[in-house]
């Protein structure tokens, strides 16, 4: 099954919100039920803290919830740059105040360097995901796989065993470490959050075409055997 056959539209944000966040916490606690812990996983950006907010209120079981991020820049944890300091400003509040932080940085050293470490911590805390939340750039990209960039070849090969990759963007600012495709295929459901015409636009771009190098959100499109459940509002 295609994801462009699970394209959820809102009428409102805030109804996408709530709508998102309900999801979510329904796939946690179902989680929780089966294995006593849970898995999420989510997208840094402009467009996920209102949603982040609204899912820190879903009454579930957060002090069994483990929360990573799905890429993050190498800045400062303090920087308002940072993913981590996002999520920590608008998903660790309300019950949610009781969920397990894993960052994905560490600071005095290297992404480069970093990056063994950090994959190593993922593997064992935070693997296989229950629920991966993606974002999506004006430019195709999702993560931090940027289009045509050199390190696509690891990020966007599904049997790299890969999972996260360093890389440094042309188009972007700042090194960032990035989950890979074959890191975030082990999810049990994920979601692309997107919101504006101009999103819309460049989904249904991706949807009729199938370069990833262009636009790296195709390979998480065009999968068989991968059901990525899209919610937008404009």
């Amino acid at each position: 099954m295609k994801s462009d056959t699970s394209l959820y539209h809102f009428d409102t944000r805030q109804a996408l919100h709530d709508a998102l966040a309900r999801s979510v916490a329904e796939q946690l606690a179902l989680a929780i039920a089966q294995k006593g812990t849970a898995s999420l996983m989510v997208s840094g950006g402009s467009t996920p803290p209102l949603f982040l907010e609204r899912l820190s209120k879903e009454l579930i079981d957060w002090s069994n919830v483990r929360v990573g991020l799905v890429d993050e820049r190498w800045v400062d944890e303090n920087d308002d740059e940072s993913n981590g300091k996002m999520v920590r400003q608008t998903l660790l509040q309300n019950y949610a105040t009781q969920a397990t932080f894993v960052p994905m940085y560490k600071s005095n050293t290297d992404a480069t360097v970093a990056v063994v470490e950090i994959e190593k911590t993922i593997k064992e805390t935070l693997m296989p995901f229950d629920v991966v939340i993606l974002g999506m750039g004006a430019d195709g990209h999702t993560a931090s796989l940027f289009p045509h960039h050199s390190a696509l070849d690891i990020g966007l090969d599904p049997h790299s065993q890969k999972v996260c990759i360093a890389l440094t963007p042309d188009t972007a600012p700042h090194t960032r470490i990035s989950l890979t495709l074959y890191a975030i295929l082990t999810a049990k459901v994920c979601y692309l959050h997107i919101e504006g015409e101009r999103k819309l636009t460049v989904y249904n771009q991706a949807v009729a075409g199938e370069d990833t190098t262009q636009m790296p959100i195709r390979a998480f499109i065009h999968r068989d055997d991968f059901l990525l459940r899209v919610y937008y509002a404009e």
